[in-house]
């Protein structure tokens, strides 16, 4: 009798141990040829966006992660690369990683992330365009895993020019077959204005008032193609910025419509430095930042950001680094 009463206490004491840490995701790791250096991780588009700090000491660290579902975390390294690792409660995970070569780490400690380390090793030495298609097989076969949501992000969200016709069809797949996924819901909200504004659609139709009062719309714009900055204050360089387009518009101008939507949350720093700079253009500015619904409206990925627009309305090309502004805007003239 004494035995099965140390049996049960041993038994419900192992179930609250359990318990307790059943939404806890601990990861160990080991990283060869480093001794010492700080990693960072988060989780983009969850609810949980926080970064933390993971420091590794003498080649090994311990990092736990308290989490109310499955999240896709990214590891980034000091030399900015990036690692996509799947995080579920109670999981226990392994990293086994070399300084001098990153690309072969192993994650392992539970399928999800032994997929992503399956298929990161197949396709390390993959062109780009192989890269996705392996990656469109890998996210069908493995529909409903997080493996294959870290797949997506990786390949397809993350991409400098995400092809938008592959984006779609995958993002449909996934939604079906994980509906509840909350990553996924914040890429759906993401992409959709993405796609909406990608390159072959029409510009958005729009409505705003320009800071000298004129109502301006997408429509006035065409019978002549335009070109649509999006710019802020606070963007790096952004005074070189102006005066380049400045010189475009004046350069360009005869051929093609400039049209200004400023990022700024203040109209005062917006007109600040439009005293500097002399673009003849249409200014918009809605004082709401980044949180402006014109960052939707137009699909921003990056600041600041171009679209030239044909005379129909199409847009035909976008998210242009400005040192190719010229290049861009002689070949949609031409």
């Amino acid at each position: 009798m004494k035995q099965s009463i140390l049996a049960l206490l041993a038994a419900l004491a192992l179930l609250v141990g359990c318990h307790y840490d059943s939404d806890v995701m601990t990861l160990e790791g080991t990283i060869k040829n480093v001794k010492q250096v700080d990693l960072y991780v988060y989780a983009e588009g969850s609810m949980n966006p926080r970064v933390d700090t993971i420091r590794v000491r003498g080649g090994a660290f311990t990092y736990e992660r308290k989490l109310t579902e499955p999240e896709v975390l990214t590891l980034l390294y000091p030399n900015f690369s990036e690692m996509l690792l799947v995080a579920e409660p109670g999981s226990e995970v392994e990293l086994v990683a070399d300084a001098s070569n990153l690309s072969e780490t192993v994650i392992k400690g539970t399928k999800e992330n032994e997929l992503l380390t399956e298929f990161r090793h197949a396709t390390n030495r993959k062109s780009e365009s192989e890269r996705r298609l392996a990656a469109q097989q890998f996210i069908y076969d493995n529909v409903q895993t997080q493996a294959a949501v870290a797949v997506f992000r990786e390949c397809f969200v993350k991409a400098q020019n995400p092809v938008y016709a592959e984006v779609q069809p995958l993002l449909d797949t996934l939604s079906v077959a994980q509906p509840d996924n909350s990553l996924l819901r914040a890429m759906l909200v993401r992409f959709t204005p993405q796609m909406l504004c990608a390159v072959g659609q029409k510009l958005p139709t729009f409505e705003e008032v320009s800071l000298t009062g004129d109502t301006l719309t997408n429509a006035q714009f065409e019978g002549k193609p335009l070109a649509v900055v999006l710019w802020a204050t606070w963007v790096r360089d952004m005074r070189k910025q102006l005066r380049n387009l400045d010189y475009l518009q004046k350069t360009y101008g005869k051929d093609l419509n400039f049209l200004l939507f400023s990022l700024d949350p203040s109209v005062v720093d917006c007109q600040r430095y439009l005293k500097y700079d002399t673009v003849q253009a249409p200014f918009v500015c809605d004082q709401q930042g980044m949180h402006s619904p014109l960052v939707s409206t137009f699909g921003v990925r990056q600041m600041p950001t171009l679209i030239l627009v044909d005379k129909e309305g199409i847009i035909r090309k976008r998210d242009i680094l400005p040192k190719d502004w010229e290049n861009a805007i002689k070949e949609l003239l031409k």
